[in-house]
């Protein structure tokens, strides 16, 4: 079994694949493509006791590696789905917004006009404000023995590759949202 801190390098050198200054594996995709494929997978991860709802989901193009939305969207729904041990409900869902107006945070302000918004809402515990400011801290996790403390910081270096932003919100006792921002693309999917 790999050390955490072996484990994170191995995750870490897969995010960071880059040619030329580019992510190998980046193509213009779609959103509504990629959450809808994937909801397999989460169906996969979740016990019978999380509910799972999808939906809305914006068709967004958006350039980035089709495999590490994946990676992506997985740990957020592995996390959420941790987040609620006695059930609730997880939804998935992607939002098309424009940059003027749409968010007071400024890490999300860009020259960009149009992003898709993907949100991982769980009805779960809630995170503590204490520790938020550390979620994305390599080998930082409220597991114990559980976790690696890895999930929300290849999440974080995913999002931060293609451009993006991500923002959290919750509250103890009534779950947690996080919102990935990624910049729309200019072509459409499949181009």
């Amino acid at each position: 079994m790999d050390s955490p801190f072996l484990s994170y390098l191995r995750q870490r050198s897969e995010v960071l694949r880059v040619h030329g200054g580019r992510h190998a594996d980046s193509a213009v995709v779609s959103t509504a493509g990629l959450v809808n494929g994937g909801r397999s997978l989460v169906q996969a991860v979740l016990p019978s006791t999380v509910q799972l709802e999808v939906g809305p989901v914006a068709d967004v193009p958006v350039r980035l590696d089709p495999g590490q939305f994946d990676q992506l969207l997985l740990n957020l729904v592995l996390n959420a789905r941790d987040a609620m041990p006695e059930g609730g409900t997880l939804r998935i869902s992607v939002t098309a917004e424009a940059a003027h107006g749409a968010a007071t945070e400024p890490e999300w302000a860009s020259r960009d006009p149009l992003y898709a918004v993907v949100r991982v809402s769980d009805t779960g515990v809630g995170i503590d404000p204490s520790i938020r400011p550390r979620l994305f801290e390599p080998f930082f996790s409220t597991k114990g023995a559980r976790g690696t403390g890895l999930g929300l910081a290849v999440v974080a270096e995913i999002v931060d590759r293609f451009g993006g932003a991500i923002h959290v919100e919750s509250r103890l006792g009534a779950g947690t949202t996080f919102a990935v921002r990624l910049p729309a693309a200019s072509e459409s999917a499949g181009e």
